[in-house]
């Protein structure tokens, strides 16, 4: 840091000069701040009532603002382990067995799923069978030859023309609407 000049250089005009430029610059509200900022960093020992105040405002809010930065932090965390509290409560009141919460949880971090409660709807979709197909209608019966011996004796035309009948009997249920296919 430069030291700074001896009024001994100046003629006493000029120092009438700068004292009245530094007065105006001190008067005007919108460069005081500026020019206490700058004094006390030339001479940092000096006592600047009106900036020692604000300093120490500052940093006194600072700490009440850090201070409740934390405690709101904690109030977030509090929230937080209080709503898995309840949600896993929820599960168990359910009837979920302490197992089946922490596979839901595993769920929730795997598939990324915020919500117990989709993520207990999935847990249990992945664990439910199927319906089984409801049945595609009335089954269709073959009737058998009387004595299938005595058609295997007729030989394969015997059992050619038994499948003929039997196929024609289907469609001509399927037709007259007796049997229907169902998708």
């Amino acid at each position: 840091m430069a030291k700074p000049a001896s009024l001994e250089d100046f003629t006493p005009e000029q120092i009438e000069q700068m004292a009245a430029t530094y007065h105006g610059i001190l008067n005007n509200p919108e460069t005081r701040s500026l020019a206490l900022q700058a004094t006390k960093k030339i001479n940092p020992e000096l006592s600047i009532p009106e900036l020692d105040l604000e300093a120490r405002t500052r940093a006194g809010f600072q700490a009440i603002d850090k201070k409740n930065q934390e405690l709101e932090q904690q109030i977030r965390e509090r929230d937080a382990k209080d709503r898995i509290r309840e949600e896993r409560q929820k599960l168990r009141d359910q009837g979920r067995s302490a197992d089946e919460v922490a596979a839901v949880e595993k769920i929730m971090m795997d598939e990324h799923i915020p919500s117990y409660e989709t993520a207990a709807k999935y847990y249990k979709g992945q664990r439910t069978i199927a319906e089984p197909t409801p049945n595609m209608g009335p089954a269709t019966t073959f009737n058998m030859p009387a004595d299938p011996l005595a058609a295997l004796k007729g030989g394969k035309q015997a059992l050619n023309r038994w499948g003929r009948e039997a196929a024609t009997a289907a469609l001509d249920d399927l037709r007259s609407g007796r049997i229907k296919l169902t998708h």
